[in-house]
């Protein structure tokens, strides 16, 4: 008669005991069954998922608008509320309107970052440097100008002073605003001159800090 195997684990407990002054040597083996379901051996517990924590994104910081974006002309921060035009005779470009024109292209050059050539527009390299390293920290910048001023002689050069404004964004997110004037050069016909000191160029621009 063949009897079938009943599913259960068998767990052995194995004691051995050596007797030392017993001469026959005889070892004791006890055998324990246990009646665990045949299925409990090797079971898999799953393990428990841990969520992921969400980390937001940091958002930039958005300055509420407050209408007065950027100021303007004869309010805080905004440039001179000049609303004259120009006399025909301020149309030469020799004179404050071509200053004015110079600058208004050199403020381009600077709302496109095209830094070689804004650079070009200054009569002193080193000015021109020291000058663009207000620029460093921020992402976007604009600028606008306004009536220019008659000009004046002095030493072989014509001059002419321009309001200048610049206003944007720094690269963490606040704006800024600045206003000033510009003083634009020319040289007055003097022998050897370069070209670009013949022109309309920056000579200097200083700005005051409003935001």
């Amino acid at each position: 008669m063949i009897r079938h195997a009943v599913p259960f684990t068998l767990i052995l407990t194995i004691t051995l005991t050596l007797a030392a002054c017993d001469r026959s040597g005889s070892n004791t083996t006890t055998v324990v069954a246990t009646d665990a379901p045949a299925n409990s051996v090797g079971r898999i517990v799953p393990t428990p998922k841990i969520p992921t924590p969400q980390i937001p994104t940091p958002k930039p910081t958005i300055v509420p608008d407050d209408g007065n974006w950027p100021p303007a002309p004869g309010t805080p921060g905004g440039l001179p509320d000049d609303r004259r035009p120009l006399p025909e005779m301020h149309r030469d470009m020799m004179g404050p309107q071509g200053a004015a024109s110079a600058l208004e292209t050199y403020v381009v050059n600077v709302e496109g970052k095209h830094w070689t050539r804004a650079h070009q527009q200054w009569g002193d390299d080193k000015a021109a440097v020291a000058f663009e390293q207000r620029w460093r920290d921020v992402s976007e910048v604009h600028g606008q100008i306004g009536t220019p001023g008659d000009t004046e002689g002095g030493c072989g050069s014509i001059y002419s002073d321009v309001p200048v404004q610049f206003y944007g964004t720094r690269l963490d997110g606040t704006r800024f605003n600045s206003i000033g004037k510009a003083v634009m050069r020319r040289v007055n016909g003097v022998d050897g001159a370069t070209p670009r000191q013949l022109s309309w160029h920056v000579d200097s621009i200083t700005l005051k800090d409003t935001h």
